[in-house]
């Protein structure tokens, strides 16, 4: 009799768990996106064989898995015909090639050529900069001012709305 008994109470509890839901918990695990390394108050070099090609002045930058970041900075390349192109502005975000320039940006090519905007999103990859906010772009000391600024440096290729052109003439000489 013991044994039926058992034998039942195993066939019950058997069809009991198997008809009986489980719910899974599921952990959300929430994505907190902190900085890899922090560098305060930084110069940083980018040295090869002969020279020291770039300098990355900041007063804080920040280097994420997929992003890098700074702040106040200023980043001088040096160029091929051993002049310096600089880069300045209070905020600057590097993704995947693409630098977005934020707050009193200033790009100088040589001494010849001045860019100055409060936003500019630059592609190193194609060479193409662009921004839809106002500009100044100063050539020599001709000037090109106006909004929506796409500039292609491979193909040579300036477009703007609302633009002004000043071009400084020279003076002839008697």
């Amino acid at each position: 009799m013991a044994i039926n008994i058992f034998v039942v109470s195993i066939i019950v509890l058997s069809i009991f768990f198997t008809n009986m839901k489980v719910e899974e918990k599921v952990q959300k695990r929430e994505y907190v996106n902190i900085p890899l390394v922090v560098f305060e108050d930084s110069i940083m070099y980018d040295i090869n064989e002969k020279e020291i090609s770039n300098i990355v002045q900041s007063r804080q930058a920040l280097n994420y898995e997929d992003r890098d970041e700074l702040y106040d900075a200023t980043i001088i390349s040096r160029n091929n015909t051993n002049t310096s192109d600089n880069i300045n502005a209070e905020y600057i975000l590097k993704q995947k090639g693409i630098y977005k320039l934020y707050q009193n940006v200033s790009i100088s090519q040589g001494e010849n050529i001045t860019l100055m905007s409060d936003y500019i999103e630059y592609d190193s990859i194609k060479k193409i900069a662009k921004n839809n906010v106002e500009f100044l772009l100063s050539y020599n000391e001709s000037e090109l001012a106006g909004t929506n600024l796409y500039f292609d440096a491979i193909n040579e290729i300036i477009k703007a709305k609302d633009s002004h052109f000043k071009i400084k003439l020279k003076e002839k000489t008697k």
